[in-house]
């Protein structure tokens, strides 16, 4: 077996004794890797895992490359280990909480506040980790599954002690990692503005919304009836009309590409995968496209299109600020979980070309705007209790831009069942309320 970063992998073929990681010489210690990890995990974020360049990477750190060889065998190698430590740091994060001999709010107060407290490294969302071979990409999927397993059971124990509502201990854990995933790269698309620059601020704000939601505390209406999401995109095509006809066939692979991109990462599909999910020829989608990078921008405008639609309608049919939040997440959350399935923002946005780059990031602070209007309008209306609306707006986005990474086509939650108990998470919390 092969040990890296204390975990044990079985070496892969290219693995030999003469490309494995060398010994490490005294004068390079902790320090220097955990500066090096910290750097990595910056520059996936907010580029990719294919943006990993080693030599740009020394030069940034003010290392020679050869340096960097004592702490890595390679970009992947680099990158696998971002992932592990942001795993495991996760995972310790959830084991100190599960420890702590309080009540269930404090525990989970506790893993959220080290997770993304002030004085942690920065850690690696796990966007592109099928971008790795394995044996390194099924070990990170293990300590995924481990870590949404460990919260889960930290909510299923308050759940038992009578602290936290009934509800789906799993889903609230899985929404909770991806509230974190989100928020840990969206300065990228948010710009300074972005929430990572108030990390302490954040915390709080996201706890704050998972352990009580929007709606006042004496408030148990009912939640919003919320149309089906694909209502809002219906169009007629004329089967005589070639320009009708070409327009669904590239919408139809956008969408499909845009659902590989979803689960796997940008840099983990390759147009080989999304030629084999369409059932066509590379020489297909290159008649529509002109490369990989076409299709990443053209999902990402259709996205867009949709995100926006969206937002448009959840207002016209909300009476109140809290009712058009939660319409606006449940239409998006049955966007993500069916056919829609619109590119969700994630590391990769510089690589865009620069006027697509600024046009998306316009329209994403758009949308945020659009978001906080909603809920300090719902303050203001009574609807929503008093909180941070403009961290909850963005932190909230994270409730559905995660969901294409583990909800799968026939899972025993349907789009709109899954949207539902999400938006019941949204509006009051996991704390049991007295009313």
């Amino acid at each position: 077996m092969w040990v890296w970063h204390g975990c044990a992998v079985p070496p892969t073929e290219t693995q030999t004794a003469s490309t494995r990681p060398r010994g490490r010489p005294p004068k390079h210690g902790p320090a220097q890797e955990a500066r090096l990890l910290s750097e990595a995990a910056l520059i996936l974020n907010q580029n990719g895992a294919s943006s990993l360049a080693l030599a740009e990477l020394a030069e940034r750190l003010g290392l020679s490359r050869n340096t960097l060889y004592h702490y890595c065998r390679d970009a992947q190698d680099l990158v696998f280990r971002c992932f592990v430590q942001s795993c495991e740091a996760t995972q310790q994060a959830i084991d100190a909480a599960a420890c702590l001999p309080t009540g269930a709010a404090d525990r989970l107060s506790g893993f959220v506040l080290r997770r993304l407290g002030a004085d942690g490294p920065p850690l690696a969302a796990l966007y592109d980790v099928d971008w790795l071979p394995d044996p390194g990409r099924a070990h990170i999927r293990r300590l995924e599954a481990e870590m949404v397993d460990g919260l889960a059971d930290l909510i299923a124990t308050g759940i038992g002690q009578g602290e936290f509502r009934p509800c789906d201990a799993r889903l609230a854990a899985r929404c909770l990692l991806g509230v974190i995933a989100w928020v840990t790269t969206s300065e990228s698309w948010l710009g300074d503005g972005g929430p990572e620059s108030a990390r302490p601020q954040l915390a709080e704000a996201i706890l704050d919304f998972f352990l009580d939601g929007l709606a006042p505390a004496s408030s148990a209406r009912p939640l919003p009836v919320a149309p089906d999401v694909q209502s809002l995109f219906v169009r007629s095509t004329r089967p005589l009309v070639s320009a009708d006809l070409n327009a669904a066939k590239v919408e139809f692979l956008l969408a499909e590409a845009s659902r590989l991109f979803n689960r796997r990462g940008v840099d983990g599909v390759r147009i080989d995968d999304i030629a084999a999910v369409v059932g066509a020829t590379k020489g297909t989608l290159y008649y529509h496209f002109s490369d990989k990078a076409d299709i990443v921008a053209r999902s990402y405008e259709r996205a867009f299109d949709i995100f926006e639609t969206i937002m448009s309608a959840g207002i016209d049919l909300g009476t109140d600020g809290l009712s058009r939040a939660l319409l606006v997440i449940h239409l998006n959350l049955q966007a993500q979980a069916g056919p829609l399935s619109p590119l969700a923002p994630q590391p990769g946005l510089p690589r865009v070309h620069e006027p697509l780059r600024v046009r998306l990031r316009q329209r994403a602070a758009g949308l945020r705007r659009a978001a906080i209007h909603n809920l300090v309008q719902g303050i203001e209306d009574g609807s929503c209790r008093p909180h941070d609306a403009a961290m909850i707006a963005e932190a909230s986005a994270g409730l559905f831009l995660w969901l294409p990474r583990w909800y799968q086509p026939g899972d025993p939650l349907g789009p709109r069942d899954l949207a539902d108990a999400v938006c019941d998470l949204a509006a009051f919390g996991l704390r049991r309320r007295n009313v």
